[in-house]
């Protein structure tokens, strides 16, 4: 499964973009809205570069995730990113994570899963549903309940899909 875009609310769209794009060279794409704080992730090719970059040192191993390692960082509206490097190549800079969402259009569990976590998809893409209030790791603010608008491609099955306040679009 790839992510290929992500909406996501903010309070002020053009200046988090505008952030994304100095801070990254991309983003997700921000609209409007009533924002609270999400967790998305980049594909990146190495941690070290951005590391520096982005002045975070503590790295973290999710090995047992297909050899995945990754850096966390906090934009100006107070969402958490995060960069993964993984064994396999991926597109650098593409979106790797969306997280607030469920099991639809045929998708499995990717791991393990309980009440308050569900990574849904594969390595390219992984969409991961948390309740509202768990917090984001590693830094425990709580997720909000801010509506999302995700694009994906490579499903099992085309279509849309509404999950609460959150539309999924597969092609």
């Amino acid at each position: 499964m790839r992510i290929v875009d992500a909406r996501l609310p903010a309070a002020d769209p053009e200046a988090l973009t505008a952030w994304y794009v100095e801070t990254l060279g991309v983003g997700p794409t921000f609209v409007e809205g009533e924002a609270s704080p999400h967790h998305f992730a980049f594909h990146v090719a190495g941690l070290e570069p951005w590391k520096e970059r982005l002045d975070v040192s503590d790295e973290h191993d999710f090995s047992s995730w297909g050899g995945a390692r990754a850096v966390y960082f906090r934009d100006p509206e107070e969402n958490v990113g995060e960069l993964i490097a993984r064994p396999a190549a991926h597109a650098e800079l593409s979106l790797a994570e969306v997280e607030t969402l469920e099991h639809e259009l045929g998708l499995g569990a990717y791991r393990e899963t309980n009440e308050s976590f569900t990574p849904v998809g594969d390595d390219d893409g992984l969409l991961i549903v948390v309740s509202v209030g768990r917090g984001w790791f590693p830094v425990g603010v709580p997720a909000g309940s801010s509506a999302i608008e995700v694009a994906i491609a490579g499903t099992p099955r085309k279509g849309e899909a509404h999950i609460e306040h959150h539309r999924i679009v597969a092609t």
